[in-house]
Formats: C-alpha cells, sequence, structure tokens
C-alpha cells in the first residue's frame, strides 16, 4: 500500500509541476468535462474548447486526457476524437492525435507532429517536426521521430533516432539504437543494433539490417538481404536476392550484389557486379568493372579493372586477375598467387603456385598451368594441355616439360624466364 500511495503522490506531484508550468498567464484553451474513459487502469476526461483556435471552434469536444498537464493551452496542438494522452506525456506546439491514436509515458507530441488512426506511441519517445505516425505503429523507448512518415503496422523500440524525412511503413521494425537520416525508405523490413541509414537508404522486402552496419547516399536493400556486423555500403550500391554482407566488408561507388556472401574485409567497388552463389571475403578486393558471377574469391585476391570471371571457379589467395581477364567455364581453378594480365582462360583449368600468365593467353578444356610457370608472347594451350615447369636433376637447369593428349594443341609460340 506504501508504495501504491508514493506511486500516486509522485504522479500528482509531477502533473501539479508540470501545471505549473503550462503556460503562465496564457487563456485557457479547453477544460475537463465531466465526460470520464478509462483505460488501463487510468481516468482520462473528454476535453472541451473554451475558444476558437486552429481548426477547433468554441465548444467542440474533443479526446481524453488524464490531466492538464497531458495536453498545452499554447499554440493550436489538440487531441481530436477517441484519441487518448495519460501517464506524463504532452502534446504542445501544433501537434495534434488524431482518430484513436494514444499517447503515454513519457512522450512529447510537438511542432506539427501528428499521430493518427491507431499508433500507439510510448515510452520516452519525442514526436516534432512534421512527423506523422499513423496505422496500428507502436513506438516504445526513447525514440526521437522528426520529419518522418510511420505507418502501418511498423513497430519501433528502444532508442531509435529517426531524423526525416523518412517513410517507415507495412511490417517494419526498427530496434535498439538504430539512427536513420536524410530521406530513408523502409518497408516491411527490420533494422536494429547501432546501426546508420542516411540519406537515399532504401530497405524493403524482407531485408534486415543489424549490428553496426552503415549504409549511406543512395543504397538500396530489398528481397530478404541481410547486411550485419560492420559492414559499410555507400554511394549507389544495390543487394537483393537473398544477399548476405557481413564483417567489416566495404561496398561503394556502383556495386550490386544479388545472392551471394562478402563478408570479413572484402571490398566491391566501382563498377563492381557479384551475382549467382558467389563468395567473395577474407581481404579480397573486387575493382573498376569486375563481374562475378557462381564464383569464389578468398584471401587477399584482387580482380582489378575490366576482370570476368563465371561457371563455378575458385579464385585462390593473393591471386591477381588484371586489365580484361575472362575466366569462364566449369569449376575452373586459380590457387595461391597466381597473376594474370590479359588472359581469357575457358572451361575445366587450373592455374596454381605462383603461375603467372599475361599477354593474350588462351587456355582450353582441361589445361593446368604449374610450379612458377610464366607463360608469355601470345600462347595457347588447348585441349586437355599439361604444361608444367621443373628443374634438371643433373643440370640444375629449368626446363618445360608438357603433354598433350588427343586433339590438343600447345603451341610453339611459349617463353618462360
Amino acid at each position: 500500500m506504501v508504495s501504491k500511495y508514493k506511486t500516486l503522490s509522485l504522479k500528482w506531484l509531477m502533473s501539479q509541476l508540470i501545471h505549473t508550468q503550462n503556460d503562465p498567464g496564457e487563456e485557457r484553451k479547453y477544460e475537463l468535462t465531466d465526460e470520464q474513459a478509462f483505460y488501463k487502469g487510468h481516468t482520462l476526461y473528454q476535453i472541451r474548447a473554451l475558444r476558437d483556435f486552429g481548426d477547433v471552434k468554441k465548444g467542440d469536444r474533443g479526446g481524453f486526457v488524464e490531466g492538464e498537464h497531458n495536453l498545452s493551452h499554447r499554440g493550436i496542438s489538440w487531441v481530436y476524437n477517441n484519441a487518448m494522452v495519460y501517464d506524463f506525456a504532452r502534446v504542445e506546439g501544433d501537434a495534434k492525435l488524431k482518430n484513436s491514436a494514444k499517447l503515454h509515458g513519457f512522450s512529447l507530441a510537438c511542432e506539427q507532429a501528428e499521430i493518427l488512426n491507431l499508433a500507439d506511441v510510448g515510452g520516452r519517445t519525442r514526436v516534432s517536426g512534421h512527423a506523422r505516425i499513423l496505422n496500428a505503429t507502436i513506438i516504445n523507448g526513447g525514440t526521437l521521430l522528426e520529419y518522418a512518415e510511420i505507418k502501418d503496422d511498423a513497430i519501433i523500440e528502444g532508442h531509435v533516432e529517426i531524423h526525416g524525412p523518412a517513410d517507415i511503413s507495412g511490417k517494419t521494425i526498427i530496434t535498439g539504437n538504430a539512427k536513420l537520416r536524410g530521406y530513408v525508405v523502409v518497408c516491411d523490413a527490420t533494422v536494429g543494433g547501432d546501426t546508420e541509414l542516411s540519406y537515399h537508404v532504401y530497405v524493403q522486402g524482407g531485408a534486415q539490417i543489424c549490428g553496426k552496419a552503415k549504409l549511406s547516399h543512395h543504397v538500396y536493400v530489398y528481397g530478404n538481404s541481410c547486411i550485419s556486423g560492420e559492414a559499410e555500403l555507400s554511394n549507389y550500391v544495390y543487394v537483393f536476392s537473398g544477399a548476405w554482407i557481413f564483417g567489416n566488408a566495404k561496398l561503394c561507388d556502383i556495386a550490386m550484389v544479388s545472392e551471394s556472401i562478402i563478408c570479413d574485409h572484402a571490398k566491391i567497388n566501382h563498377y563492381a557486379f557479384v551475382y549467382g552463389l558467389s563468395t567473395v571475403g577474407d581481404n579480397a578486393e573486387l575493382c573498376n568493372h569486375v563481374a562475378l558471377q557462381d564464383a569464389i574469391v578468398t584471401a587477399n585476391a584482387r580482380l582489378i579493372n575490366h576482370v570476368y570471371v563465371s561457371g563455378g571457379e575458385t579464385i585462390g589467395k593473393n591471386t591477381v586477375l588484371r586489365d580484361y581477364v575472362t575466366i569462364q567455364g566449369a569449376h575452373a581453378t586459380t590457387i595461391e598467387n597466381a597473376r594474370m594480365d590479359n588472359a581469357r582462360i575457358y572451361g575445366r583449368v587450373a592455374v596454381a603456385n605462383h603461375a603467372k600468365l599475361h599477354k593474350v593467353i588462351m587456355l582450353g578444356e582441361g589445361a593446368t598451368v604449374i610450379d612458377d610457370f610464366k607463360l608469355s608472347a601470345y600462347a595457347e594451350a588447348c585441349g586437355e594441355a599439361l604444361v608444367e615447369v621443373s628443374t634438371d636433376p643433373s643440370t640444375g637447369n629449368t626446363r618445360l616439360s608438357y603433354h598433350v593428349l588427343p586433339r590438343g594443341i600447345l603451341s610453339d609460340y611459349i617463353s618462360w624466364d
């Protein structure tokens, strides 16, 4: 009983304190009537206008408040219809509550904010600017909303900050310490953790953004894709069709990822496109007109300047592909420290162990290049060719050995160092 009286006493004291600060000397614009409503243990009173202001006329009845501390006598703020304000919540400025909206807790609606329909706003939420909250939205926690429109069945909880213009709709859930700035659109998606979304970010269609991810300046994420960890996406990045980006991955300056996984410290930038069931990780970098389809790029590999890789390939540790390289076919593989410039590789090809291929190289079905081999000057290996560099144990000289299976050709235009 003691705690109950303490609670009531504190509530009465707070209401009186707010009331004493409520527009000293200001003409009262409404009064509490005898018409009561009971909601979740609170007794609320319908309000009636005492003078004209805004679109309210003297004598108009409004919604319900628990006391005069809930609605300022200044400005044109008003509680309409069956809307309710209780606890220590307050409506002031030009803010409006309409329909069956509810404002409670320590929340504040001010400036030109509007809370409409079945919206339920509680906690320590501040709704300001031109923010509009409507439909079945539920908001709890220390949320700051400015110039945002939040609607449908959206749920916002925690210490979320939304500095609009922002459009939050559908079955969106935003939680944690998420921060949304600039023009942000979130529909039927989940945003949480310490994420930051700013300046033309669009998250839709079951997408999830969590961890400490940062998205800014024209980023589009949809189709059940997930961005997490400390990933950073900026400047025209498109992620869709279930793609997963996590770790410290960085995507920027026109990049697209579909269905694939980008992780660890991977970097995707400058017209780089990753799609199919590809994986890029371990400090790998794709830069400047690179396309990767159904392939794996790992461990410091670098694909730079007009590189196209497709068809189940694995680009291994420390490999560098640059300047108009094409690797295409069924499960071609490059493993550890290979270097390729202006190369063309097709079919089931293996390039391994410090091999270096440069100038216009064409390797066909079943070709293999291994062991520090350097192939140059318009060399061509086609068919079932095996190319190997070894050392003659009797002389210590490096020699080239090869075997050509039926229909295979190994051109004479081969040099090595």
